[in-house]
């Protein structure tokens, strides 16, 4: 964040900057999603009903997402080193994330691959938008209420944190 003495001098609800990150990324994903669908139209692909829960899985990355960046928001206000080198870190979490593959095999990556809880996740929206392939439910399930939960503590420890830093960063 360039602002921070703005958002020292400012009264303002704190948590309008996360919702404000949210729809960026929501307004992000339904262009990408529409662009997609256009291509997919083109070739000449026919969807099932499966592709509708594709939204589920698009909307349970968004939740993931939101969790790692509540918890990143604080440590990047203090340190502006953080924002810097996580492009570098994201472009290492794709390449173990299977984003543009499925995870197969028995070496050193795929292990890590499946211990990775966003793998179900993309595997899931995967799944759901070409209709191919089997998952269990009940690892996605367990995700999708763990990140709920973690999305509540996080949110508490922002609020108990941000005005002890916006605090720090004034002095």
């Amino acid at each position: 964040m360039n602002a921070k003495h703005i958002l020292v001098k400012t009264n303002f609800p704190r948590e309008s900057l996360i919702i404000s990150g949210l729809y960026q990324v929501i307004l992000n994903a339904v262009i990408r999603i529409s662009l997609l669908i256009i291509l997919l139209a083109a070739i000449g692909f026919k969807p099932d009903w499966n592709f509708f829960l594709f939204a589920l899985s698009v909307i349970s990355l968004i939740l993931a997402g939101t969790i790692v960046g509540m918890f990143l928001f604080p440590f990047a206000m203090l340190y502006s080193d953080i924002s810097k080198a996580l492009p570098i870190l994201l472009q290492l979490g794709m390449f173990l994330s299977p984003v543009a593959f499925t995870a197969s095999g028995n070496g050193l990556l795929s292990k890590i691959m499946h211990i990775n809880p966003l793998s179900v996740l993309i595997d899931f929206g995967r799944y759901w938008m070409i209709g191919q392939g089997t998952a269990s439910l009940y690892s996605f399930v367990t995700i999708l209420l763990v990140s709920a939960g973690l999305l509540f503590l996080i949110w508490m420890i922002y609020r108990i944190t941000l005005p002890l830093i916006t605090e720090r960063i004034s002095s």
